[in-house]
């Protein structure tokens, strides 16, 4: 951050003034720093802890699909399917049957059709 000569002044405390090339100055941003890579760290390990036990309970399945098979949504996916097959390009795919693109490149993906 020094080298973009960017610095820290505190309005209300005269003793936090990052601004200037002091040893001091140094020290309190360095311990700043640490202490924030800590707590960094901590969360995303209580975050990944957290997933753990509730993959263990069965609580924690990611995201679902929007396109699955059966019911419904089975008509719209091969709907889908068939329109990119047919030529259809994205844009227009996604705008009949609003899907996002992704969602669309994923489907073609697992279909194992090629782009």
């Amino acid at each position: 951050m020094k080298e973009k000569g960017i610095g820290l002044r505190s309005i209300n405390d005269k003793w936090l003034d990052l601004t200037t090339d002091n040893p001091k100055n140094e020290l309190i941003f360095t311990i700043f720093s640490g202490l924030v890579q800590y707590e960094r760290k901590l969360t995303n390990m209580r975050q990944k802890e957290g997933i753990a036990i509730a993959k263990e309970k069965g609580k924690y399945k990611g995201r679902k699909n929007k396109l699955v098979e059966g019911g419904e949504e089975e008509v719209r996916r091969s709907a889908i399917l068939e329109a990119y097959k047919n030529g259809t390009s994205i844009k227009d795919i996604r705008k009949t049957y609003k899907v996002g693109t992704g969602t669309i490149y994923r489907l073609l993906e697992r279909e194992g059709i090629k782009r």
